[in-house]
Parts: structure tokens; C-alpha cells; sequence
């Protein structure tokens, strides 16, 4: 039997209910000049349904010459207003004949008690992988699908999980759907900590959930089947989802908003705050643990005016909302002259950096401070260390990662960029500043994410020397004497990527095509793993687990490249590359959180000098053992081979061995022919005289002279 390719074919809805046996001839030769039109090609077959109690037209069936055709028909006469009454509506026949298929006996899920029901539907199925392969999600094709892989990483290659299936209830279906009632691909919107618009769907902070876009605003997506979890009804500019998963905030052009992700209750909205500069997003930031969250309003200085402005450094239990009281009047947690911006350290929970402006020709002032809450609700400052810069015009933070070091970027009207490093771990917090390459100027800075390193891209201090230019990346290590420079290449980088678990970097310049990877060891030295030209780009992404590279051309941006993704490993060789007419963007799951709580690293980390200790002792003892034997071998072959030796000795002399070899060397053609040539020669050539010469010396002076 001949196999039918069900991707050629569609299904059309939605056409006029009116259409009567005599009319529909006419209607046939109607509907399909204006599909024709629609298309822009005539390859095309056309059936019309009809129903079989009226007789009246109720669908349609549209066959195409190729898939591609079949897909960009379904993209553009979806939603396509045929008459004011009658709106178009596709599907996929393949989608059908999946529909078909007997899914067997339905089991009800064993429904847990108590808290842990909360926690089963956000069930993270990346974890439940026995293979540990990474998943990823991608949007694109002609009409704009989500697709949702694993990545096997025996066979480098992909393997498709879920795609966009019939029915208005499907996830994958819903989460592309502003794309496709547009006909065209969304920008998206800011959706993280970074002022950077990004297209939607997009995965919350450990991956248990998906955040799509509808015409009415957001909508929330969680469990093991990704079901609909609620809506956020806003007109969202921006949001943000909290770094332990508990909370989203919801920016609208009027206000800001706190919404729980469990139970999808706003616990508060906060209004009267600057939400046009997106050097202030996220104007509401969360603590490690999400237990609390800081809000800066503050007012720009007038380039004109002498006076700073007060700023509000307002802190609020992330449950209630309710503000906390400390040292500043009503209204507000603490007073703060010139307040521009807040930042929690990322793990430390009650630990945070803020930078403030003293005011005209007095510079700015970064502080480093615990804030405490008592029992009594109050918050306390507590001081760590703060830092006064005369000549700065700016100041901007970077934490580490790991919550050990705040980094802040001191700029000035007068003088180049400098970088200042806060070494929270230490007692007193000293502060080190960052030496830079004579003749040049930073221009990024990354800190490695699990580790002591950071990189810095530099360029020339000069006159038409711009970034991505021939610069230098240099790679540092912070020790006991401060940062030294580890590994310095010279590159034309614009940007750059840490691997996840830090021990990989890329840099990357995606105007020039150029991609280049780092590989760093254990005993702190650094390998240019790849260079990379030709890699055509908008934007990259590592994995979770640090061992894949992904790189796509977004159709998003105006550009005359292809639309593609590519995956490469961590030491820069591809391993998959697919085109896609239409493409949106490319997305890795996070992972989730470990199961090991806070107790159990403590226990681990205190018992790793022990653990340590005794795998050095056993290591030594098999090692010990390991010679033992060799050696003991060693000595049994060489007794064997030392006796083999005597008997053959003692055998030699039995068989006079010796005398017999002497015998036969005396009866010798050459030697009796030698013997015989040398007696004919002449006595003064029979003796062979020999002059050798010895030299030494004896003793050695310096004799120097001089010019007068």
C-alpha cells in the first residue's frame, strides 16, 4: 500500500454557512482565486466539504505540490477574513491522524497530600531523564511553531519531545498564537534582570515553568504536560520572575506588580516610581532566598542643580509586601541622598551593594552593607565597607555569583573606566582595584561563575579605536596578592560568555562572525580550545550543564544573513546545524535546584579535608601496593632470567662451548687470509703509532683597557 504524505495536506474552517448544492460550483471558482491570490501560486487542489443532513458547504480540504507549500498556506490563511463574517481557520491533516491514535485506558495520577500537591504539578521532567540530556525549545517555520527537543549526547543530535499539535488547548499551539494572529514574529519583551527585550516563550528560573504572550498579557504555564497554570491580565511592559521561582513582577506603564507563582495571587502593586529608564530595571529586585525584596525610588539630579535629591531605599517581606521600618521616616525604610540603585548579593540573603551620587564635583559612593530585620520587623544597616570616587560620573555593580566579590565600574567624564572589586569573603571587606593594560581602556567584564576568575575585554585608548577592534581578552585570578592576569590573547571580541559551572568561556563578535573558546584546567592554566570564523550570529546561549554551545540567526533582527541554529560542543566543534526559513529564537531548559539543602553542602564542605585526607591515604597504599608488585615481579623475572643464565653457562662449559668456538675462529678463511696479508707487509707498517694530545689551562686573569 501506497503511504499518503498527510503534510501536504489541510484543513480549512470557517468558511460561509450559507453555501447551497447550486451555489457551489461558484463558490468553488471563488474560494480559489482568492486563495490563489493569497499565495501568490495556483499549485494547488481544492475540495469542498459538505455536511450531510443539509447538504450545506461546512469545510474544506486544500492539497499542495510540497510540505513548504503546505505550511506557508497554513500560516497565511489562518485567521484570514474571507468575508466580515466568516474568519478562516487551518490545521494540519498530520495532525489528525495523530489525534487517532489510541492512547489506551486513562489512569487517574496518584494525587499527593497536603503542601506536596503544590509542589507535584511543577514536576521538572528534565530531572526524571535517567540519560541526563539537555532540553531545549525553538520557534519558528511559517506559521511560527514552538518545538521542544531533548538533545541526545550519545548521538549529537537532536530528538524532537513535543510539537505543536490540533486544538486550542494544546500548550505548544497556545504559546506562538500572538505570532500567528499577527502574521508576523514578535519582538517580545524585557523578561529578565538585563534591559533587553527577548521573544517570547521564555522558561522561568529553574525551568518548571513557561511564560508565553497572549493579546491580553502573559500567561503562565507549569507541571509535567506544561498545562495552562493562570493569566496575568495586565498591559506588561517588562517582567521578571524571582531568582527562587516564587514570584513574578509585572511592569505596566503605570506601575509595578508582585504576583505568587503558586497560588497566582497579587500580593501587592506599588506605584509612583521611575519605570521610563531602563538603567533602573528591574526597579523591584529579590534577595537570594526571595524572602525579600528592595525597591529604589529615586530622582534624577538636574545637569543644573547643586542639590541631590533624597532617595527611598524601601524594603518588604516578600509575602505580605508590607513595608519594613527602619531608620527613615514614615513612608519609607531608609533615607538615602542621591540613591540610584540597589542589588542583593546572590547569595547571601540579607547582604546587599547600593550606589549612590554625593553630588556636583564630589563624585559617587558605593556601599556594601548587611540588612538586618530583628524580631520586631525593623531593618538594621550594618555597614561592611563603603568607597568614595571623587571623579566618577556613574557608578554600576556586578555581583559574583557565588555572592564573594561586587565588582563596580567606575566611569568618569575625565579619565577612562575603572573597575573596583569588593572582597566581601574577607573580614573587613577590602577593596582592590583592577591594574589595566598600559595604552588601554576595559570595555566588558564577566566573572567566572563558579571559581575565583574574571575576564576583561580591553581596547585601545585612542582616537578610532572602537569596540571590536584588535583588542586583548585577558583572563584574571584573584589570589592572596590580588587579581593577576592568567591568559592574554588578542582578539576583536565584543562579548562575553561564561559556561554555566565556569571552567569554559566564549567570546564572541557577532558583527564580525568570529567565535572563540577557552578551556580552564585544574591546575588554573587556560587552553585556546577554537577559533572560529564564519559563524553567523545573533545571539548565543550555553547550556545548563556547561557542555553545549547554541548559536541562531534570528529572523527578529533586520539582517541579510539565513535563519539558523547551530550546537557545539564546549571545545568549539559542531555537532548539529539546521535552517530554518522563519526563525524566532532558541531556548535551554534550566535546570532545576539541587536536592541537597544549605545543612548538607555545610556537612560536605567540613568533611572534605577529612574525605580528602583519607583518599590520599588510600591512594598512597594502592600506589605502595601497585610498586610492591611490580617490583616483586620485576625480582622474579630477574632470578629466572639470572638462573636461565647459570644453566646455560654450566651447559657451555659441558659442551666445551668455549674451546671449540676458539677453534673454529683459528681455522677461519678470513683470519687465516688476514694472518697471511699482515706478515706481507713491511715492518714499519705492521706498527700503528698513535699521538695523542692533552691541553688544559693553567690559569685565567680579566684584562680590561680603557680609552683616555
Amino acid at each position: 500500500m501506497t503511504e499518503v504524505n498527510f503534510g501536504r495536506h489541510i484543513l480549512i474552517d470557517g468558511l460561509p454557512n450559507n453555501v447551497t448544492p447550486d451555489k457551489r460550483e461558484l463558490f468553488k471558482r471563488h474560494f480559489s482565486r482568492r486563495i490563489t491570490e493569497v499565495l501568490g501560486h495556483d499549485q494547488i487542489n481544492l475540495q469542498l466539504l459538505q455536511d450531510r443532513e443539509t447538504a450545506l458547504v461546512k469545510g474544506a480540504i486544500l492539497s499542495c505540490v510540497t510540505e513548504e507549500q503546505a505550511e506557508a498556506a497554513l500560516a497565511k490563511l489562518n485567521r484570514f477574513p474571507f468575508t466580515k463574517t466568516s474568519i478562516l481557520t487551518t490545521y494540519r491533516w498530520s495532525s489528525l491522524e495523530e489525534a487517532r491514535q489510541d492512547l489506551g485506558p486513562y489512569v487517574p495520577p496518584t494525587l499527593p497530600d497536603g503542601d506536596e500537591e503544590e509542589e507535584a504539578e511543577l514536576v521538572h521532567n528534565m530531572a526524571e531523564d535517567p540519560e541526563a540530556r539537555p532540553q531545549f525549545l525553538v520557534k519558528g517555520g511559517a506559521s511560527f511553531d514552538c518545538e521542544w527537543y531533548w538533545f541526545n549526547w550519545e548521538k549529537n543530535e537532536p530528538e524532537l519531545y513535543r510539537r505543536r499539535k490540533l486544538g486550542s488547548e494544546d500548550p505548544l499551539n497556545r504559546w506562538s498564537e500572538v505570532d500567528r494572529t499577527n502574521k508576523k514574529l514578535s519582538s517580545g519583551m524585557i523578561c529578565g534582570p538585563l534591559p533587553v527585550s527577548r521573544p517570547l516563550p521564555v522558561w522561568s528560573t529553574y525551568g518548571s515553568m513557561v511564560i508565553s504572550q497572549h493579546e491580553k498579557g502573559l500567561r503562565v504555564w507549569a507541571g509535567r504536560s506544561m498545562r495552562l497554570h493562570f493569566e496575568i491580565t495586565l498591559d506588561v511592559n517588562a517582567f521578571m520572575v524571582s531568582p527562587c521561582e516564587k514570584y513574578i513582577i509585572v511592569q505596566t506603564p503605570k506601575d509595578i506588580s508582585i504576583i505568587n507563582l503558586r497560588t497566582a495571587k497579587k500580593i501587592r502593586t506599588i506605584g509612583n516610581l521611575d519605570l521610563h529608564s531602563d538603567d533602573l530595571w528591574p526597579v523591584m529586585r529579590f534577595s537570594a532566598d526571595d524572602s525579600l525584596v528592595v525597591v529604589c525610588k529615586t530622582t534624577v539630579r538636574a545637569p543644573d542643580s547643586a542639590t541631590v535629591p533624597e532617595g527611598q531605599l524601601n524594603i518588604y517581606p516578600s509575602e505580605t509586601m508590607k513595608l519594613l521600618k527602619g531608620d527613615g521616616s514614615a513612608g519609607h525604610t531608609f533615607s538615602v541622598r542621591g540613591l540610584y540603585k540597589a542589588e542583593w548579593n546572590p547569595v547571601v540573603d540579607t547582604q546587599m551593594g547600593y550606589v549612590c551620587e554625593l553630588g556636583p564635583n564630589q563624585g559617587w559612593k558605593a556601599v556594601v552593607a548587611d540588612m538586618v530585620v530583628n524580631e520586631d520587623g525593623e531593618v538594621e544597616q550594618r555597614v561592611l565597607n563603603e568607597r568614595n570616587f571623587l571623579l566618577a560620573s556613574r557608578l554600576d555593580m556586578l555581583w559574583h555569583p557565588a555572592g564573594t566579590f561586587l565588582c563596580v565600574k567606575v566611569s568618569s567624564m575625565k579619565g577612562p573606566t575603572e573597575y573596583f572589586l569588593f572582597h566581601i569573603a574577607e573580614r573587613n571587606v577590602p577593596i582592590t582595584r583592577l591594574s589595566i593594560k598600559r595604552g588601554y581602556i576595559p570595555t566588558r567584564f564577566a566573572w567566572q561563575t563558579g571559581g575565583d576568575k574574571f575576564a576583561v575585554l580591553l581596547k585601545k585608548d585612542g582616537v578610532g579605536s572602537g569596540l571590536g577592534e584588535t583588542g586583548f581578552l585577558q583572563i584574571f585570578m584573584i589570589g592572596k596578592q590580588g587579581p593577576k592576569v592568567q591568559h592574554e590573547v588578542p582578539t576583536s571580541a565584543t562579548h562575553l560568555f561564561w559556561a554555566p559551572h565556569g571552567g569554559r568561556l566564549a567570546a564572541a563578535n557577532f558583527d564580525k562572525s568570529l567565535l572563540h573558546f577557552f578551556v580552564l584546567h585544574d591546575n588554573n592554566t587556560i587552553t585556546d580550545k577554537n577559533k572560529l570564523s564564519g559563524v553567523n550570529a545573533t545571539n548565543c546561549e550555553w547550556d545548563p550543564t556547561g557542555r553545549y554551545f547554541a548559536v541562531w540567526v534570528s529572523s527578529i533582527h533586520e539582517q541579510a544573513m539565513s535563519a539558523q541554529y547551530r550546537i557545539f560542543d564546549y571545545t568549539g566543534n559542531e555537532l548539529y546545524r539546521k535552517a530554518v526559513k522563519t526563525f524566532s529564537h532558541f531556548a535551554w531548559r534550566p535546570l532545576p535546584p539541587t536536592l541537597v539543602d544549605s545543612a548538607q553542602m555545610k556537612k560536605v564542605r567540613e568533611s572534605m579535608k577529612m574525605l580528602l585526607h583519607d583518599y590520599e591515604a588510600t591512594a598512597a597504599a594502592l600506589k605502595a601496593a601497585s610498586e610492591e608488585q611490580v617490583e616483586k615481579e620485576r625480582k622474579l623475572k630477574e632470578d629466572e632470567y639470572v638462573k636461565k643464565m647459570k644453566q646455560l653457562a654450566e651447559q657451555a662449559t659441558r659442551d666445551k662451548l668455549t674451546e671449540i668456538r676458539e677453534e673454529e675462529y683459528a681455522n677461519s678463511k678470513w683470519v687465516r687470509y688476514n694472518n697471511s696479508r699482515i706478515k706481507a707487509l713491511p715492518e714499519e707498517e705492521r706498527t700503528v703509532h698513535e699521538d695523542v694530545t692533552e691541553s688544559h689551562v693553567v690559569s685565567r686573569r680579566l684584562v680590561t683597557s680603557s680609552k683616555k
